[in-house]
């Protein structure tokens, strides 16, 4: 984070930069996003998925490599941070319930994944490349592509293998009931029938179908 040391700040926000971290995150039923944490409970759970990712205050969104967890921004604590933060020069994403909530459920997938370990798994890496692939620095992607999701801007799922899987594992969890709406977009049909199956054969094997 580049901070703007010119910025000019009201006595109120000086203060706020002085107050301890602790004491402005609320508990976590208290916090403005719960909601949106009690659905993404709610649609593993009907999916016969019992992982519930552990959530926690970073610096940024992520998923750590091989952990069940989505760290999420600090500045998402308290409504007061925000407009602080973006005085100082922070670029902020998540912080409208909407925009929070495309954001959580693209890390579940990859919270999911790790969990199951699926990235290794052969029809993982046969439908949507090898994890081992390197992230490129840039890349070029096609708005109008029927083979990948668009949620995340700049065509994320385009990017690499992982980020593929999370944004169809996202679309996935919010249209099991409805998949046959995407046939006319056949690469990405295909890997949501994948990852539907996939999702079939662990519940089977939990117990939960």
């Amino acid at each position: 984070m580049k901070i703007n040391f010119n910025a000019k700040l009201s006595q109120k926000e000086k203060e706020l930069l002085k107050t301890p971290f602790k004491k402005l995150v609320p508990e976590e039923s208290r916090a403005w996003f719960f909601p949106v944490l009690q659905k993404m409970h709610k649609k593993l759970k009907s999916r016969g998925l019992m992982v519930y990712p552990n959530v926690w205050y970073s610096n940024e969104w992520f998923c750590p490599e091989g952990y069940n967890g989505i760290a999420i921004p600090f500045y998402l604590a308290h409504p007061k941070i925000p407009p602080l933060a973006r005085k100082l020069g922070k670029y902020l994403e998540g912080t409208t319930l909407k925009s929070f909530e495309r954001l959580i459920f693209h890390e579940l997938g990859h919270a999911v994944e790790h969990a199951y370990g699926l990235s290794q798994q052969r029809w993982r890496v046969k439908t949507f490349g090898s994890t081992e692939n390197p992230y490129p620095k840039k890349y070029r992607f096609d708005p109008k592509s029927k083979d990948f999701v668009r949620n995340l801007d700049s065509g994320y799922a385009q990017s690499h293998p992982d980020e593929d899987f999370a944004e169809t594992f996202r679309l996935y969890l919010r249209n099991r009931k409805s998949l046959e709406r995407f046939k006319s977009r056949k690469g990405v049909y295909k890997k949501l029938l994948a990852v539907s199956k996939a999702v079939n054969r662990k519940a089977k094997a939990l117990g939960l179908d």
